[in-house]
């Protein structure tokens, strides 16, 4: 990416030094007018063209959550878009709207329509007669592998309920950032996996103030995913 910058600037210099012979050129200031990809500036810049697309085509910005769209006709049916940072999801009750939106798409932005939603962030989508199920079950596996808990013996519940929990100030002060990420990743799971949803959260009261007892209680937690790694949710 820094060679293509750079590649980039040098290119633009020599052009305005060509423009502007004979010149002062430490007294001329270019202002740019398009960001570049990989600035600090694009994401915004990027979002801000694509609201602006989607404001045009009739589309609602969801004031509680500003990558949600919508777009509800006199008919009742309703499109919803979903956008996190250059991934798109869509979902309607209409196929010739959908048609529709695609082409609309494609004539402001390069894109590449994936089909049926299988996968995305880390959440694993299946489509049935039942309805649509979502997991997390790659994430899980990725999530033992990287504590190494693949060969540890599963447990039947998230949390020993002997485990005192608390500010204790004897216990020893154990590695902060580790236990944060662990909590982190564990929080992502608590979306699919709700059944982990109240330890999750008693776990997070202690991100400021880590403990050993606290740290001990993690690996009850990933072993309990051993036993249990594809659950998942079903939307009918």
């Amino acid at each position: 990416m820094h060679s293509y910058m750079e590649t980039l600037i040098k290119k633009y210099t020599c052009e305005l030094s060509a423009s502007y012979e004979g010149q002062v050129a430490i007294r001329i200031v270019c202002k740019l007018r398009k960001a570049f990809y990989g600035k600090k500036q694009s994401p915004r810049a990027r979002f801000g063209r694509f609201t602006k697309v989607m404001t045009t085509l009739g589309y609602k910005q969801i004031q509680g959550d500003r990558t949600l769209f919508l777009k509800q006709l006199v008919s009742r049916r309703v499109t919803i878009l979903l956008v996190y940072v250059d991934d798109i999801i869509v979902t309607w009750d209409n196929k010739r709207k959908q048609q529709i939106f695609s082409q609309c798409l494609a004539m402001e932005f390069e894109i590449k329509t994936l089909g049926r939603l299988k996968h995305c962030l880390g959440i694993e989508v299946a489509h049935s007669k039942k309805g649509i199920f979502i997991s997390q079950q790659k994430y899980i596996i990725n999530l033992l592998k990287g504590t190494r808990k693949t060969a540890s013996k599963p447990t039947s519940t998230p949390m020993h309920s002997n485990i005192k929990l608390g500010s204790i100030e004897e216990n020893i002060i154990v590695d902060k950032e580790m236990y944060q990420r662990l909590i982190a990743k564990l929080v992502y799971l608590s979306y699919t996996r709700l059944d982990i949803a109240f330890v999750v959260s008693l776990l997070s009261q202690f991100m400021h103030q880590q403990e050993e007892t606290h740290l001990q209680a993690t690996p009850s937690i990933v072993k309990y995913f051993k036993g249990t790694p594809g659950r998942e949710i079903l939307f009918k």
